[in-house]
């Protein structure tokens, strides 16, 4: 046994039924010591074999056997027979002749060649012996191993780069109609020119076109920078209607009758246009002698502009104190209440919020929440709790009154401001 995992377990046996146990000859390691052999008679793998024990020190590192004989152990492998203690060499196909005292290579047929062999091409015999199904479709052949094709025909238009289009350096290729694009073409025409069509002008360096050729010109076809002389311009049969279109600026003198400025409307008026008051058509005043000219933003029409009531509710260097009805008056005329009224202080209040009240007709026309000034603030605009309008309607000579609900600490110079509309 020479093949254990541990060394410790290899050595001679006597084979039983049961477990093995050592010869009684070499069952220690003074018995089993360096230098002994022993032959293997029978065996699949190792008959008529013989191995020797090297290992030195066998009691710590057990037994190690190498093999130093192996009569009739050789046996035939790849390529070659075995004929008692004679080793043949094969020659199955012929390309190897085997003599009494050497090998020689015969003849090397294609069938023989391995796909992968590298042959030098100087080995080979090719002459007149490529066809094309030899050549690889990706083989990158120079052009200098090419031979100048000559014959008509033996190259079609899809084997080149030939194009119809305008492609630089590419092969001219004409269309199924005959036709192909192209940059600059140098060329000496003869006769009339008449079978030349569709020239752009700016093509022409020279000569002059006869007039005929300027027939029906349409105005998309002259450039917007174009200098045409009035004169040039055939205008029998038309008028200034004809320029309804113009603008102003392509006139260079004259006067358009009054009737040619009818129907402009506001966006074709310059916003820098100084036109004088006198000239200006404004909506009709019948009836409107105390209203303004007021707009929307859209259009103007006759009515009252904006305005704002500023009411004193005490002098500038007393406290105000509470109480109602500080400030009585009427309504001059009917107006509506269009935004948020607004109070202001000139000596802000140490402490505590002032507050007052708009009444009209003995009623609030405020919200829950009243017109209010934070401590140390001078003007309601900033108060921490805004205030909104529930009746926004005040007819004409109705009684208004300011109430101070809250005075605040210190106090002075209350001021409200009611902002109307007209009506």
């Amino acid at each position: 046994v020479k093949n254990q995992g541990s060394a410790a377990n290899n050595g001679i046996y006597v084979v039983t039924s049961g477990p093995w146990t050592r010869a009684t000859d070499a069952d220690t390691a003074t018995k089993l010591s360096p230098g002994s052999f022993v032959f293997v008679e029978q065996g699949t793998a190792n008959a008529d074999s013989g191995w020797v024990m090297t290992e030195d020190n066998p009691s710590v590192n057990g037994y190690t056997f190498v093999q130093f004989s192996g009569a009739g152990q050789v046996v035939a492998g790849a390529g070659l027979t075995k004929t008692g203690n004679t080793l043949n060499v094969a020659a199955a196909d012929g390309t190897i002749t085997v003599n009494t005292d050497s090998i020689q290579v015969g003849e090397i047929k294609n069938a023989n060649v391995a796909s992968d062999a590298a042959i030098a091409y100087a080995k080979l015999s090719l002459a007149n012996s490529i066809v094309n199904a030899d050549i690889a479709s990706n083989a990158a052949i120079v052009d200098t191993k090419l031979d100048t094709i000559s014959t008509a025909g033996k190259v079609s238009n899809s084997a080149t780069t030939a194009t119809k289009d305008n492609t630089a350096s590419a092969i001219v290729a004409r269309d199924a109609s005959g036709n192909f694009s192209a940059g600059t073409i140098s060329a000496t025409f003869s006769g009339d020119g008449s079978a030349l069509t569709n020239l752009n002008a700016s093509n022409l360096s020279s000569g002059t076109v006869p007039l005929q050729r300027l027939a029906n010109i349409t105005d998309t076809e002259i450039s917007a920078t174009a200098a045409i002389g009035w004169t040039k311009i055939s205008k029998t049969g038309s008028s200034l209607a004809d320029l309804a279109t113009r603008s102003a600026g392509d006139l260079d003198s004259g006067t358009l009758p009054l009737a040619r400025l009818s129907n402009i409307t506001d966006t074709e008026i310059s916003a820098s246009a100084a036109i004088s008051l006198s000239k200006i058509a404004f909506p009709t005043q019948s009836g409107n002698a105390d209203k303004a000219l007021v707009t929307n933003g859209t259009t103007p029409a006759w009515g009252y502009p904006e305005g704002v009531f500023v009411i004193a509710c005490s002098d500038e260097t007393t406290d105000i104190t509470t109480g109602t009805a500080k400030v009585t008056f009427r309504a001059p005329f009917a107006f509506t209440v269009h935004k948020i009224p607004r109070a202001s202080l000139s000596t802000a209040s140490s402490s505590g919020d002032p507050t007052c009240d708009i009444n009209v007709a003995g009623s609030s026309i405020l919200g829950a929440n009243k017109l209010s000034i934070d401590a140390t603030e001078k003007t309601s605009t900033t108060a921490a709790t805004a205030t909104t309008v529930s009746t926004s309607s005040v007819s004409d000579d109705a009684e208004i009154t300011i109430d101070i609900d809250t005075a605040g600490t210190g106090a002075k110079g209350l001021k409200v401001y009611i902002y109307y509309r007209r009506t």
